[in-house]
């Protein structure tokens, strides 16, 4: 059991990093946002995601996935959350592996290679869904799979996320029991740990070039403290987001527990800190124009589509702690 990232894992995080600051920056996330479609990301981006591995990472080669897990899916969703990545990555990785558990390796295959994006749906709502295609739903009896007939946009607070009131047709993949939604859980920790590390490197990264009274206000334990308490929830989050991951991946009694106490953190630190990071930069946090904004924006949404919390309560309230040695 290994609860910190191998060189091979660190590597796939690296490179993810990388890729995404020189190929799709958050300036480009504006761009995106702002045009007027209904995918954020187009075909060519979205299959070039897909060659790439994002989606298929823990399916095997018999899917065209690599074979690899749940620890190194979370590791690059927490990059695509740290970039403020748009799209219904997350939902598209755990449709591919609803697919694959339903026996329909045909449809797993091509959500792997990014011929079907899948978006997320939460009771009538629909995240980055479109009409035509299909929407995933996850509750602890199961995951489904749908395709939307009706879609009706609603006004989001994220640009970069298209959300709408949608009807689905009949069941066209069905995995049954909770490991589905505690993958969900766990890619859905990473995404809003990601966020949380934007917010802290933005905040960090302003203290030291805004100056007050002669020197950095990162110098001031007012914003210095922020900053540390802000580290400290991306700390917590990240580490009790691998022992989530590797729980879930061996199938612990308490996999549960670990996933649903993943998401309460990953929630808090999203939260928390998008807020400190407006509060660090003082006035120009506020404006629309600014990135911060666009954070708290991202995190608001991403804590919308995790859903009701009375399962992760219910996980949380009732564990089974018998961890394997």
């Amino acid at each position: 059991m290994r609860l910190t990232p191998s060189p091979v894992q660190q590597d796939i995080a690296e490179s993810t990093a990388e890729y995404l600051a020189k190929e799709f920056s958050i300036s480009r996330v504006r761009d995106a946002a702002l045009a007027d479609r209904e995918s954020v990301i187009d075909d060519q981006t979205w299959r070039r995601w897909a060659e790439l591995g994002f989606l298929s990472l823990g399916l095997p080669d018999s899917v065209g996935g690599l074979g690899l897990g749940l620890v190194e899916e979370f590791l690059v969703v927490d990059q695509l959350g740290r970039h403020l990545t748009p799209g219904p990555t997350v939902s598209s990785i755990v449709a591919a592996h609803v697919a694959h558990e339903a026996g329909d390796d045909e449809l797993s295959s091509a959500i792997c290679a990014g011929d079907a994006r899948v978006g997320l749906r939460v009771g009538a709502i629909g995240y980055d869904v479109e009409v035509g295609r299909l929407a995933l739903s996850v509750t602890r009896s199961g995951a489904e799979l749908s395709p939307v007939v009706e879609a009706s946009a609603l006004k989001s607070i994220d640009p970069a996320t298209r959300v709408s009131r949608i009807t689905v047709g009949d069941i066209v993949a069905r995995a049954a029991g909770d490991s589905m939604q505690l993958r969900l859980w766990v890619l859905q920790s990473a995404m809003l740990t990601g966020v949380a590390e934007a917010a802290l490197e933005q905040s960090t990264a302003y203290a030291k070039i805004r100056h007050q009274f002669g020197q950095p206000i990162g110098a001031f334990q007012a914003v210095k403290h922020r900053c540390a308490d802000m580290a400290v929830r991306c700390y917590v989050s990240s580490a009790q987001l691998h022992l989530a991951a590797v729980a879930v991946e061996e199938r612990w009694a308490d996999a549960r527990f670990q996933s649903a106490a993943a998401l309460t953190l990953a929630l808090d630190a999203a939260r928390t800190n998008v807020k400190v990071n407006v509060q660090n930069h003082g006035g120009i946090g506020f404006t629309d124009e600014h990135d911060a904004g666009l954070i708290v924006k991202r995190a608001t949404t991403l804590a919308a589509a995790v859903g009701a919390e009375a399962d992760r309560l219910d996980a949380m309230t009732a564990p089974n702690l018998s961890i394997p040695r």
